[in-house]
């Protein structure tokens, strides 16, 4: 593994449940001494905004489906939703030619500066490309200092929410599209915002799409602790959301046979 844009190249965990990412996150530390806000305990109580990023037009019908699939279930299990419009601040940053894309290709021309250097001819087009191409750095230094700035505000707006609900894909398995992006994430990583991937809803051929939900990095005004960071309390939150697209999906998911020798445990 070698990162070459820290703001956006991380590391996540994949795991069978919530519950083995809990798992890990302790034994990584994640959480440290954190005391979660964990009085939401039924959906009824829950508030989830839906956020419509730049690239979502572009989204295949599956995908906009599960979008719509995922609204349909939460209503029905009493959750408030919203569709939420974050303003022009929060626009220009996604995709290869937005700021974002550009903050990566800076990177990129540093952290391949001394292969460059040392053996550009056994380098392939696409590196020689990032080495030589770079952005200019004034322009570079402009655009990390907007993203500083909106952290702050995007905490103050996602706070309103139990959780910001989003696309995770443009395109649905196990088609490939032009259209789909691999750092369809980067927005929240640059702002350090914790997210999770939960499945459970189907797209138009029976396979799992996922949503994203994302929290702020902390919320003010939470009684003796003037902040509380988030990523415990989303774990929570994507439990009783998770329950809901499961229940949700059962129907249209695609039914896998499991492979060869495979035992199901009930419980």
């Amino acid at each position: 593994m070698r990162p070459v844009e820290p703001l956006t190249d991380s590391i996540g965990i994949l795991a069978r449940s919530i519950t083995d990412i809990e798992l890990v996150a302790k034994t990584l530390g994640v959480f440290g001494n954190q005391i979660p806000d964990l009085t939401h305990t039924a959906l009824h109580q829950c508030r989830f905004g839906f956020f419509t990023g730049e690239l979502d037009h572009l989204a295949s019908e599956g995908v906009k489906l599960v979008r719509e699939k995922a609204k349909v279930a939460l209503l029905n299990a009493g959750a408030v939703v919203e569709d939420v419009d974050f303003g022009e601040e929060f626009k220009g940053w996604e995709g290869v030619d937005g700021k974002l894309g550009k903050i990566m290709n800076s990177a990129a021309d540093i952290s391949t500066f001394k292969d460059y250097m040392v053996n550009r001819g056994a380098l392939p087009e696409s590196i020689l490309q990032a080495a030589e191409n770079g952005i200019p750095r004034h322009e570079t230094v402009r655009i990390h200092d907007q993203l500083a700035a909106l952290r702050p505000k995007f905490d103050e707006l996602a706070g309103q929410y139990d959780a910001i609900i989003t696309l995770s894909t443009l395109v649905e398995p196990p088609k490939l599209s032009t259209n789909d992006v691999p750092d369809f994430g980067a927005l929240w990583s640059c702002l350090h915002a914790p997210t999770l991937c939960v499945p459970g809803l189907a797209g138009v051929n029976g396979l799992p799409v996922g949503l994203t939900m994302v929290t702020p990095r902390y919320v003010h005004n939470l009684g003796e602790l003037m902040s509380r960071y988030q990523d415990e309390r989303l774990l929570h939150i994507a439990k009783l959301v998770a329950e809901v697209f499961i229940e949700a999906g059962k129907d249209d998911l695609r039914k896998v046979p499991s492979p060869a020798g495979v035992v199901a445990l009930m419980h």
